[in-house]
């Protein structure tokens, strides 16, 4: 949405605080790149776990 709004869009900044608030209260949480992993803890202090996001092999 930032991209396309800008990062100073009244939906955007919502949209954040939605996240952040929320997000802290999950119980569990996936990523799919350790970098987003390391986003959300740094940045949000929300835990999460990578799971990489990989084709099957019939999609080669």
């Amino acid at each position: 949405m930032a991209l396309s709004h800008g990062p100073d869009h009244l939906i955007v900044r919502l949209a954040q605080w939605y996240e952040q608030l929320f997000g802290r209260f999950s119980s569990h949480n996936l990523c799919v790149t350790n970098s987003m992993k390391e986003d959300l803890q740094n940045n949000w202090n929300i835990k999460a776990t990578t799971l990489y996001d990989k084709p099957p092999a019939l999609f080669s």
